[in-house]
């Protein structure tokens, strides 16, 4: 093929217009074929990189390097130029084999996906406005958690939503990224797939991953350190550390995201094997002292341009240790909303979480008629139905979707003048991204959709058919259910939508990968439970057991749902 090359790459540089020379090049790559016999579609794409990969270098590294290029090209002899370009080849073929093992590479995809931007959002862990305070000690931990030996180690930080695992792991990220030595990636569950895909994974430097929401890809990162066990080091990234990000810590049963991400036998092997400390492999996060939370409210206050005095400074401080009483500190989300409310002037009679987030929400909601929907009543409601899609199952792609949704996402695809100028709003984000984002933080998403899954809970046949199409996203929705559970189990307005053992979220399908999720909804729905309400969600699965007796998961999944009860 190098022989071939050398007889028809002149034109491609030397031709006077450019749809000449790309005629030229489509030639060159027709007539390689015809010479290197390359009958089928995946020796034709060989050859296409070879070519691509090829021309680029001769263009770069060659060419440029002659003063004038139509001069060397026109005033040689054809001889002269295959002596040239076999001369180039001889001194640089290691160079075009490395670029040719690169294309479409693990590592050229890792390469090429995009640093998360900041968030004008002030709640969200990627605004920059609000100071990074407190922590010391965690990142102390992480840090010589990048240092310690071993090619691949993992581990987990876990808390209550709201505490601050993203925002400290985003900082960190920032600090491991200026050593030119280290690579910083955040994994998706469709980047962790596609990760999956691949049979190679070496990569020439340091590779640290945040795995978020781990437990929506839990089973295929387990599969993934399972494959990475078994292949050759060389194959391997240089050195590999992945952290999960995710609400439960291991206790006596292990929750739902460490099950999944252990799998079989052969993948808890690897996993145990490439986990930093198997005793504690979690770093578990609580809350911030006082000091750091008065930082972080007086830049909140700072970025909303409104002076916050002393005395309200400590009010602040004091509602957020009488609201948030499940944490050893106050978590700095709960926090930000009580000084968010405090620079509103708001005087609830109760101060609570809900009161906090209502008044958020009904903010945003207005913004979002008035401001993004310019008081068309139609746009609105089709875009909070569709932001409530994306917040519960991951995000909205901007396609079409079934009933009951299709008619709302076709009224905002309708018009992509008027679509990408909205979506960009709401996603707070100056750049269009083809893609409708979960209304964050967690807190806020999640009482978000679920009062409006309350608004629907006596239109029975409408709600049915929202979680059934919900559904269609399991992983992702069933994460959402869970982090609902774990944070509005006990808000009384939400009950309904709990009781009978989740009965308006049962799935109503004989796909038993979307019906054992839902059983393990109802394992740890039983840790926030009575317990004579757990004895009825355990009641459900073991009728789950006998329903689907051919598959022991459900069996395992019952055991889990016992052991729970007898705790109690």
């Amino acid at each position: 093929m190098q022989e071939h090359l050398k007889q028809e790459v002149s034109a491609c540089f030397n031709a006077p217009g450019r749809e000449q020379r790309e005629a030229a090049k489509q030639m060159l790559f027709t007539s390689a074929c015809t010479h290197a016999k390359a009958n089928t579609q995946a020796k034709k794409d060989t050859i296409r990189q070879y070519l691509e990969a090829f021309l680029d270098i001769v263009e770069h590294f060659f060419l440029e390097q002659v003063g004038e290029k139509t001069w060397f090209l026109c005033g040689r002899t054809v001889d002269e130029t295959a002596q040239a370009v076999e001369a180039f080849l001889q001194q640089h073929t290691d160079q075009i084999t490395e670029i040719l093992h690169y294309h479409n590479s693990f590592a050229e995809y890792i390469d090429n996906l995009q640093p998360q931007g900041n968030s004008r959002n002030l709640f969200h862990y990627r605004n920059t406005d609000l100071g990074f305070y407190g922590r010391e000690s965690e990142m102390e931990a992480l840090d010589s958690f990048l240092e310690q030996e071993g090619q691949i180690l993992w581990m987990a930080v876990v808390g209550d939503g709201g505490v601050g695992k993203s925002k400290l792991l985003y900082h960190f990220c920032a600090q491991v990224s200026n050593r030119p030595d280290w690579k910083t990636v955040w994994f998706s569950k469709n980047i962790c797939e596609r990760v999956n895909e691949y049979q190679n994974w070496a990569y020439p430097d340091r590779l640290l991953i945040v795995a978020d929401y781990a437990g929506e890809m839990a089973k295929q990162l387990g599969d993934w350190l399972g494959k990475l066990a078994e292949i050759n080091p060389s194959c391997r990234p240089k050195q590999l550390r992945l952290i999960l990000l995710e609400r439960e810590n291991l206790g006596e049963v292990a929750p739902v995201w460490y099950q999944a991400f252990t799998g079989g036998r052969e993948q808890r092997q690897a996993v145990e094997q490439f986990c930093v400390n198997l005793s504690s492999p979690c770093i578990e996060l609580h809350g911030l002292g006082d000091e750091a939370l008065k930082a972080m409210v007086m830049d909140y206050a700072h970025s909303k341009n409104r002076e916050l005095l002393e005395t309200n400074l400590t009010f602040v401080l004091e509602k957020a240790h009488e609201i948030d009483l499940n944490n050893l500190a106050p978590r700095p989300l709960v926090t930000l909303f009580i000084a968010d409310a405090a620079l509103e002037g708001k005087a609830y009679t109760h101060w609570n979480i809900t009161a906090l987030v209502e008044n958020i929400i009904s903010r945003y909601r207005n913004h979002w008629k008035v401001s993004v929907c310019d008081n068309n009543e139609e746009r609105y409601e089709s875009l909070y139905q569709m932001l409530v899609y994306a917040t519960a199952t991951g995000g909205w792609d901007l396609q079409v979707l079934p009933a009951p949704l299709e008619t709302a996402s076709r009224t905002l695809l309708a018009s992509r003048q008027v679509l990408e100028p909205l979506v960009c709003a709401v996603n707070e984000e100056p750049t269009f991204r083809e893609r409708l984002s979960p209304l964050e933080p967690d807190l806020v998403g999640e009482f978000f959709v679920l009062d409006y899954f309350n608004d629907k809970y006596y239109d029975k046949t409408t709600l049915a058919a929202i979680v059934q199409l919900f559904w269609g996203r399991r992983e992702n929705f069933w994460s959402f259910l869970n982090r609902c559970i774990q944070n509005y189990y006990n808000e009384p307005r939400f009950q309904a939508l709990f009781s009978s053992g989740l009965a308006a979220f049962e799935p109503e399908t004989e796909d038993t990968s979307i019906v054992i999720l839902f059983a393990k909804l109802l394992v740890n729905l039983t840790h926030c439970q009575s317990e004579s309400e757990a004895v009825q969600t355990v009641d459900k699965l073991k009728a789950l057991t006998g329903k689907f007796h051919d598959f022991p998961d459900f069996a395992l999944v019952y055991s889990y749902g016992l052991v729970n009860l007898s705790s109690k």
